[in-house]
């Protein structure tokens, strides 16, 4: 039961072939129905086994497009192929005669490139195959045995016939190729895009993260950053300069984003929002511990990377920053410009230590400081600023990796 459900799952995953198997069917079948009439008027020319022919192939392809239906269009597929192949064998042997009928093969040949997936080209070059060497063995059937040079002519033809419907669809296969690289390089482009605004949620197990939904996340670490000294760069430079040096810096900063398994989440001007601990790119198997020691490591590089900056530019610019660990709620909200974002008291605690601390300095929770105290060499300094306490790291205890 697994199995066919798993089974029937990707049948429905390509509904642009099964559509194309499922049109031809009809198609094939109505034209079948169709001489139903003719072989009622022409009775009398027509014998039982041409009757048989067209009632059984008239059956096989209503089962093949009753199955397409029922969305398992691989095996429909399969049925028209063979009713296809065996509906044209049979008539060619029972009217005796050159009707022509074999060159509806050459058009199965057109039609069947469609049928297939793109991981499926052994199996559509068979069947394109063996519709050729059919094709040949009914055309050398009729003319044999070669007692006219016009037979001949036609042999040689016909060949030339087959040779040419394959150069075609050979350039066709390599055009939709193309098409097709280009398509797949367009869409992974498209979904880095996406991804930046909705990252995608493992635990939901969809592509994007849905819009209006939120959902809690405990054991989460939000980061402010807020540039010291910002507005003293307009004193030196213009806009167009200020962006430019903006966009360096925080492409710095994204790249030690993903070094540290930390998500960005948005940039207000100078101030950079990042949170650790979602269940989007970090590895489920962190602990509380790893997520606190991703934030830190990746707060000390932050601000490293900032004196390093404004250093070269001989600017006395630095960078504040604050941590806070706990719940928040995470989610999507508004119809323009879907962004994903985080909420709640730990987000706005985060933002008051980034506020209060000291330019350079990095200022941190009681829950995460408790934890680096009692877990690691690294110290932490109580400070007492206008009766709001809070926690600042030594630099000189936090290693670089």
């Amino acid at each position: 039961m697994h199995q066919n459900y798993s089974r029937r799952s990707v049948d429905r995953a390509y509904p642009y072939q099964a559509s194309i198997v499922k049109r031809t069917i009809a198609i094939a079948l109505v034209f079948l129905l169709a001489q139903y009439p003719l072989a009622m008027i022409y009775h009398a020319y027509i014998t039982s086994a041409a009757v048989t022919n067209l009632v059984i192939h008239s059956l096989l392809l209503s089962i093949a497009l009753g199955v397409s239906y029922a969305n398992r269009w691989r095996i429909a597929r399969t049925i028209l192929t063979m009713t296809y192949l065996s509906f044209i064998t049979c008539a060619t042997i029972i009217w005796q005669q050159d009707l022509c009928i074999q060159h509806f093969l050459l058009f199965g040949v057109l039609v069947s490139n469609s049928f297939y997936l793109h991981h499926e080209k052994t199996r559509k070059r068979v069947n394109i195959a063996l519709l050729l060497i059919m094709f040949l063995t009914l055309e050398t059937y009729f003319l044999l045995p070669f007692d006219h040079w016009l037979a001949t002519i036609r042999l040689v033809n016909s060949v030339t016939l087959v040779l040419v419907s394959c150069v075609i669809l050979a350039l066709i296969q390599h055009y939709a190729n193309q098409r097709w690289q280009q398509l797949k390089a367009l869409q992974a482009k498209t979904n880095d895009v996406v991804e930046s605004f909705l990252p995608q949620p493992q635990h939901l197990k969809q592509t994007q993260w849905p819009v209006g939904y939120q959902e809690r996340f405990d054991n989460v670490c939000v980061l402010f950053a807020d540039l010291h000294g910002y507005t003293q760069l307009s004193q030196h430079y213009d806009d167009d300069e200020i962006v430019a040096i903006l966009d360096s810096l925080y492409r710095q900063f994204d790249q030690l984003a993903s070094r540290f398994d930390i998500e960005k989440l948005k940039t207000n001007g100078d101030e950079y929002m990042a949170v650790a601990g979602l269940p989007f790119k970090t590895d489920s198997s962190l602990t509380k511990h790893d997520c606190i020691e991703n934030a830190v490591l990746f707060a000390k590089h932050l601000v490293d990377a900032v004196n390093s900056v404004f250093a070269q530019l001989h600017l006395p610019c630095t960078i504040r920053i604050g941590i806070a660990m706990g719940s928040v709620t995470g989610g999507v909200i508004g119809s323009q410009r879907p962004c994903f974002d985080v909420w709640g008291k730990t987000v706005n605690r985060a933002a008051r230590l980034e506020q209060c601390v000291t330019p350079g300095y990095i200022a941190v929770c009681n829950v995460i400081a408790r934890i680096l105290q009692t877990s690691d060499s690294r110290q932490t300094l109580l400070v007492q600023r206008d009766n709001d306490a809070h926690y600042v790291l030594v630099p000189e205890t936090i290693t670089c990796v």
